[in-house]
């Protein structure tokens, strides 16, 4: 009996290990694809204006209002991945009657961290410094 509940709390330990470094590589992924993919998603007369930078704030907030729309997709997607993931390994493998609840949960707080991410990268989109920027 004993030995169960040490192999339970690895198995907790390996849940909220995989769940942080999931939120490690978020940030670099949303940073990629706001930067590399995105862009060929914002429609040119928002970003450029008679061949310069437009600055006014109807480009901004255009750009900004795509790049939301777009990242907030690609975090639905990388959401729905680890969410699948995590409901897999609570039921299949840790066997825990409350899956739904812990995966919901782990859902909600990687959708307030990602929602975070999303805001820091639009910012930094439209010229705005963030914190992440001076590291």
């Amino acid at each position: 009996m004993r030995f169960n509940n040490y192999i339970k709390y690895i198995l907790y330990g390996l849940y909220g290990i995989y769940n942080f470094g999931y939120q490690i590589l978020t940030y670099p992924i949303l940073l990629w694809l706001a930067v590399y993919l995105n862009d060929l998603f914002i429609p040119a007369n928002l970003m450029w204006k008679n061949n310069n930078s437009r600055i006014d704030i109807w480009g901004s907030t255009g750009a900004a209002i795509y790049e939301s729309i777009a990242l907030i997709a690609e975090t639905g997607v990388l959401i729905f991945i680890i969410y699948s993931i995590n409901k897999l390994f609570l039921k299949y493998i840790m066997r825990n009657k409350n899956y739904h609840k812990i995966t919901n949960w782990t859902a909600k707080i990687n959708i307030i961290i990602c929602l975070f991410y999303i805001i820091m990268l639009v910012l930094r989109g439209i010229g705005i410094s963030t914190f992440i920027d001076c590291i």
